[in-house]
């Protein structure tokens, strides 16, 4: 896992980035990107990307997509 920040918006603030994949094999993977409340008002973004950080970083469950994906 790897957490950065991937930009700034029109107003300043920081995008944060968080990378949940593997790089030990070589050669180019697909990425996923997964955006979570772009709106004020989307807060059920929040409570669904929570679940799906959650689930990317349990050991067993997530450890085939961890090793095909970015």
């Amino acid at each position: 896992m790897a957490v950065g920040t991937l930009g700034r918006s029109l107003t300043g603030l920081d995008i944060p980035m968080i990378i949940a994949g593997k790089d030990e094999e070589k050669g180019e993977k697909p990425v996923v990107i997964c955006i979570g409340r772009l709106h004020p008002g989307e807060s059920n973004g929040s409570h669904v990307l929570s679940g799906l950080i959650n689930f990317l970083c349990s050991s067993n469950e997530a450890e085939y997509i961890r090793k095909k994906y970015i």
